[in-house]
């Protein structure tokens, strides 16, 4: 859960009952009890998604040590990509941090009983899927991208969706989304029967992989 968020809550509920118990203005009690009410609600729905996603990603990698970190929206404003992986000294990674948003949109598609999605969706979805495949071992990102373009519909199904539904979101990721993505992230040989193709000539693309899906299966 969010140390940060928790923190505020707990100052503002903190704050909210002592200045009641000292008879102070009603509306100063109410505001600093709303604040820690939101900070509090927002902080659990953050664990909530963090916890929903981490099981994704440790079938996604077969790892079961690596886990989702969802940033705040105050985290969001110094730090604008929408996902990383930070790798120690030796080159190893754990934790995958996603932005506020790649969360918020990940989990409002999910409760939309995870129907059609809309492009931040699929983006979301696909970000998460990236972040994985950082965790599983790849490092290189024309080679990541492809790798997670591949496994997106497999991310899909993970969070809730239908098999149809999560072919869907790969597609249209791979349609609309990877064609206008920086030239360090994509490769001719992320094609249908291309080099980086996992499963060629199964007329499935991007698609058809097995879990878990660590470099290499």
């Amino acid at each position: 859960m969010d140390p940060v968020l928790v923190a505020i809550s707990l100052a503002a509920l903190g704050g909210a009952a002592y200045l009641f118990s000292r008879s102070a203005h009603v509306v100063i009690v109410l505001g600093l009890g709303a604040v820690g009410l939101v900070s509090g609600g927002t902080a659990w729905q953050a664990a909530r998604i963090e916890a929903r996603l981490t099981e994704a990603v440790q079938q996604l990698t077969g790892r079961d040590d690596v886990r989702v970190d969802c940033r705040n929206l105050l985290q969001d404003v110094t730090n604008s990509r929408p996902g990383e992986v930070a790798y120690d000294a030796d080159g190893n990674g754990s934790v995958a941090e996603l932005s506020w948003s790649v969360c918020n949109d990940i989990d409002g598609w999910m409760g939309d009983g995870s129907g059609d999605p809309s492009l931040d969706e699929a983006t979301a979805v696909h970000v998460l899927t990236h972040e994985a495949m950082h965790l599983a071992g790849y490092r290189n990102e024309q080679e990541t991208e492809c790798e997670a373009v591949q496994r997106d519909a497999a991310t899909a199904v993970l969070l809730g969706a239908d098999p149809a539904t999560a072919r869907l979101l790969a597609e249209r990721y791979v349609r609309e989304l990877y064609p206008r993505m920086p030239g360090d992230y994509r490769h001719e040989h992320c094609v249908e029967g291309g080099p980086w193709d996992r499963t060629p000539g199964d007329g499935q693309w991007p698609g058809g992989l097995p879990l878990p899906l660590v470099p290499g299966s």
